[in-house]
């Protein structure tokens, strides 16, 4: 079976939730997928079949046996109806190309939600 998930972008930002030294790394992931819709059993709200977009909040995390693991925040992924379809395919996955206004709008929403703000990557002063 296909993979039913592409990442569009990996956004570094920094929280000042989890640390106190305000400097945990985050990123938060935007990613394209396809769901078969149906109802919400959390919400009860019926969801459209289709691809959808979504930004997710996440941490990489180093544990003592030397694996890296991944986390996500549950309940702070907002998702959008980019697309509906009657099933799934392959290329129409890879061919979704969202606005990036629409991407943006996503990661403000996440960033609001966690209490995020972006990394600044500050470059030497030319001698």
């Amino acid at each position: 079976m296909s993979n039913r998930r592409r990442t569009l972008r990996k956004t570094p930002v920094a929280t000042t939730l989890l640390s106190t030294d305000n400097t945990t790394p985050n990123f938060i992931e935007v990613c394209v997928s396809y769901k078969e819709g149906g109802t919400n059993p959390r919400s009860f709200i019926k969801q459209a079949r289709g691809y959808y977009l979504s930004a997710s909040p996440k941490n990489i995390g180093k544990p003592s046996n030397g694996t890296f693991t991944t986390s996500v925040r549950q309940f702070s992924s907002p998702t959008v109806l980019v697309e509906q379809a009657k099933r799934f395919g392959q290329k129409k996955l890879d061919s979704i190309a969202p606005n990036e206004a629409m991407i943006d709008q996503l990661i403000a929403q996440v960033m609001i939600a966690n209490n995020l703000k972006f990394i600044t990557i500050r470059e030497p002063l030319a001698a």
